[in-house]
């Protein structure tokens, strides 16, 4: 997004921009807009239906990173390459667990989440 803003703000800069060829610039700022909405969505879900699987265990800290991008890997299924690390309060002390998962949110919004 932040290439196309710069494209687009260099050309306005420049005086060389047409009006015509501003919705061109606007459609794939648009666009991007979008996936990253998509991406940030299908992070939070899964966010959430890790915290949920973990809650009964009594987690102290939840820690969720994405490591790749999220892709379509069907026509209404959306796969997020996930690490995740837990940490709970033990009656030894603190247990930390780590894993790399992906994570895949469908529309209907049923999440699976299987250890890569």
């Amino acid at each position: 997004m932040k290439t196309l803003e710069a494209t687009a703000l260099a050309v306005l800069l420049a005086g060389t921009a047409q009006a015509a060829d501003l919705p061109e610039y606007q459609a794939r700022s648009e666009a991007v807009d979008r996936r990253e909405e998509v991406a940030i969505r299908t992070y939070a879900i899964c966010r959430e239906a890790i915290a949920e699987s973990a809650a009964p265990y009594g987690p102290v800290r939840i820690e969720t990173l994405l490591v790749g991008p999220v892709k379509r890997s069907t026509l209404t299924t959306r796969s997020a390459p996930l690490h995740v690390r837990i940490t709970y309060e033990t009656e030894r002390g603190r247990q930390v667990r780590e894993s790399s998962v992906d994570c895949k949110v469908a529309r209907a919004g049923v999440v699976s989440i299987t250890e890569r």
